[in-house]
């Protein structure tokens, strides 16, 4: 895996002086190095003004607009527990931000977040170390009809937690309701939408997603305890 991580970075290395030149190269590198700090605390500062003003809506659109590089600061400003070595991608979409800001948000190690992903924060959301979400993948912590006649009698207002457990893949486009909880290592299908607990080491798809079969545990390696970041709870 080492030796796969050297040649990756070896060849954006060799990509990046073929489009720039060598000292370009290595001049767009400093660059980085002194300006990403400056520019990460100029954006915060921007942030919290927008915050003291206009509330956490105005920030929840700042951040849906930033470029992968700033999201992780952004986030954890504001609240949010995230691992250094997790990714978020671009065009992140959160509502229902109260005063909390992003406290119920937690992302696990290594934990990868595609692009377009929507998490409503009425509730905790809680991703395990090494979990997987793909692009356009949504996150309801609530159900609410606001003035729909249906409301009182078929459909209450309901609020509950999302915990994804370690090592989870949810295929893209996929949608998960409130109070659901995912297993460890369990794989959800594209395009399925999770309406109750899915338990560890199974294979789930389809609108409402059922349990198609369980997985073979023999052929997934153990977590390492001692890495532990995050382990939602439940969900082990």
């Amino acid at each position: 895996m080492l030796e796969n991580l050297v040649k990756a970075e070896d060849e954006e290395t060799r990509r990046s002086i073929q489009r720039r030149g060598r000292l370009g190269h290595y001049a767009a590198g400093a660059y980085r190095t002194l300006a990403r700090p400056v520019a990460t605390q100029q954006l915060i500062m921007r942030a919290k003004l927008l915050n003291f003003l206009w509330g956490m809506e105005e920030v929840s659109l700042l951040v849906q607009r930033q470029p992968e590089r700033y999201l992780k600061p952004l986030l954890k400003a504001f609240g949010a527990i995230i691992a250094d070595d997790a990714h978020v991608g671009e065009g992140l979409l959160l509502v229902g931000v109260n005063r909390a800001g992003y406290t119920p948000l937690k992302i696990g190690r290594k934990a990868y977040f595609g692009r377009r992903i929507m998490v409503d924060f009425a509730d905790e959301v809680v991703f395990g170390d090494y979990s997987a979400i793909g692009n356009d993948t949504r996150f309801f912590c609530h159900t609410d009809l606001a003035h729909s006649p249906l409301v009182a009698e078929l459909y209450p207002v309901t609020i509950g937690p999302i915990h994804i457990g370690r090592g989870v893949f949810v295929g893209p486009n996929s949608t998960v309701a409130n109070g659901v909880r995912i297993g460890e290592c369990s794989v959800i299908g594209a395009n399925s939408v999770v309406l109750r607990d899915i338990p560890p080491y199974s294979l789930a798809t389809g609108a409402p997603a059922k349990v198609v079969r369980e997985l073979d545990r023999t052929k997934i390696p153990a977590f390492d305890r001692e890495e532990s970041f995050i382990i939602p709870e439940g969900t082990t």
